[in-house]
Parts: structure tokens; C-alpha cells; sequence
């Protein structure tokens, strides 16, 4: 029985994945977590892992997922030139024009209005920090009673 050819871009997309989980996994536990001062007093632990393991585990995995990204883009990059080399040729020659895709522009509106929402505290993002800010009160409620 023969060996199967080791294959790079399932490597990648598999190392994506499992960062991504672990992104979100740790980007949700740092959420609900206390600050550093608190999480100190109270002996903050979740899962075997204080603060500061659990930020070090969302970098090194934030890490990996933009290496995995970058040799993403980098094994895609000819079918994507290829793709907008197409579609220029396509126009040139009077076939079918270039046109915006609906999806795309959708996700970079919804991006922005996402980045314009964080920075000027508008809805939906200020109830995800109101829910931040509750859950913080309650360490710091947590760490005063304990002392």
C-alpha cells in the first residue's frame, strides 16, 4: 500500500481550522475573565489555566492562524490571479463586463459598520461591552468581598 502524497494546502486549511477554534475558544473564556488584578486576588482558574495562560494560549494561537492565513493566500495566489486575470481579459474584449459581487460588498459594508460601531459605541457592539462591563462588576464585586 503506497504512502499518500503529503498535501499543503489541507495542512494549512486543518492548522486554520484548529486555530480558529482555539481563537475562539480563549477570545471567549479572556471575555468573561476578570481583570489581572482581580483574577490575581481571586486565583482566578478556568479549565487548569489562570489569565495569563489563557492570553498566552489566544497569541500564540492568533499566531499560528495569521501564519496559516499568509500560506493560504500564498498556495491560492495563481487561481486568484488567474481568476481577476479572467475577468479583466473578459471586459477587454467586450464579453461580459466586470461586476461588483453582491456578497462581497456585503461583507465589507457589515465589516465597517462593525469597526464604526466599536469605535463610537453604537448597537449591536455597546451591548456586548455593556455585557463585558456587567461581568467585570461582578469580579471586582467578587474579588472586594473577598477581602
Amino acid at each position: 500500500m503506497a504512502i499518500p502524497a503529503f498535501r499543503g494546502r489541507a495542512l494549512v486549511a486543518t492548522l486554520m481550522l484548529c486555530g480558529f477554534i482555539a481563537l475562539i475558544t480563549s477570545g471567549v473564556v479572556l471575555y468573561a475573565s476578570p481583570s489581572g488584578r482581580v483574577a490575581r486576588d481571586l486565583g482566578w482558574i478556568f479549565l487548569s489555566l489562570d489569565k495569563w495562560a489563557w492570553r498566552d494560549f489566544h497569541i500564540a494561537f492568533g499566531l499560528l492562524f495569521l501564519l496559516t492565513a499568509f500560506f493560504h493566500l500564498w498556495l491560492n495566489i495563481k487561481p486568484l490571479i488567474n481568476y481577476v486575470r479572467q475577468k479583466l481579459a473578459a471586459q477587454a474584449n467586450g464579453g461580459i463586463s466586470f461586476r461588483w459581487r453582491l456578497e462581497p460588498m456585503i461583507a465589507v459594508t457589515l465589516c465597517v459598520l462593525l469597526g464604526v460601531s466599536a469605535v463610537k459605541g453604537f448597537p449591536p457592539v455597546s451591548y456586548v461591552i455593556d455585557i463585558r462591563d456587567s461581568i467585570m462588576e461582578h469580579w471586582d464585586s467578587s474579588a472586594s468581598d473577598e477581602r
